[in-house]
């Protein structure tokens, strides 16, 4: 999918893949240098580009903007076991204006579950506003496992630059996080100041593992 805008929609803008994990997955696709923009109208949870179960995907080079919940979704698979989830790659997109104040728990870029050999890189991240908990720029959720976060930057998000929610054998570095955790701004979906600052530059939680089915050094099982 190259060189197209999309425009005023009522849901999400491009989607690859399936919520199960098929026989049939979906693989080799190309999304890039699209106008993503104005999403949501309907179904308020529309991604910018949702990738769900699919492996050898490459996203890159778009605009993604005024989404009422996150720019790019990968994975879609909950813990850390294994999946068929693989070499995703979601780079130089520029994500902004993102949220927009309508919900909460999203990000520029979202991840779920194990993806062996994704990277998302050199992707430009700004004016994340959530309606409650969860404005960040990059969103690594749970289980996300082997996925590396390279030369990105994050800017005016409301909450953390990056939230490391539960997962292992991630890697950033030479990220940028300025201006971030700045707390609410007036938006369309939230006309009033709930949080002042939401938590910090950097935010990690966990969750108990069995290191013996899941260990840094093992495939999952």
């Amino acid at each position: 999918i190259y060189n197209n805008t999309i425009d005023d929609l009522g849901g999400g803008g491009i989607r690859i893949g399936e919520p199960a994990a098929n026989i049939e997955l979906a693989n080799a696709n190309q999304v890039s240098n699209n106008v993503i923009t104005n999403g949501g109208h309907i179904y308020q949870m529309g991604c910018g580009v949702l990738c769900q179960n699919a492996k050898d995907i490459l996203i890159s080079s778009n605009e993604i903007s005024y989404f009422r919940y996150t720019g790019v979704s990968t994975g879609w698979t909950w813990g850390y076991g294994a999946t068929l989830v693989s070499n995703i790659t979601t780079a130089y997109n520029h994500i902004h204006h993102i949220g927009l104040g309508y919900l909460s728990d999203m990000g520029c870029v979202y991840t779920l579950g194990h993806q062996p050999n994704s990277i998302i890189r050199n992707n430009l991240c700004h004016d994340v506003q959530s309606y409650n908990y969860g404005g960040w720029g990059y969103y690594t959720d749970e289980g996300s496992r082997d996925e590396r976060f390279i030369n990105n930057i994050a800017l005016r998000t409301k909450c953390a630059g990056h939230h490391q929610h539960y997962g292992t054998d991630n890697v950033l570095e030479n990220n940028i996080y300025y201006n971030v955790n700045v707390g609410d701004v007036v938006t369309p979906g939230r006309s009033k100041i709930i949080m002042n600052s939401c938590d910090t530059a950097i935010r990690s939680s966990q969750h108990n593992r069995n290191v013996l089915t899941c260990h840094p050094n093992k495939d999952p099982k």
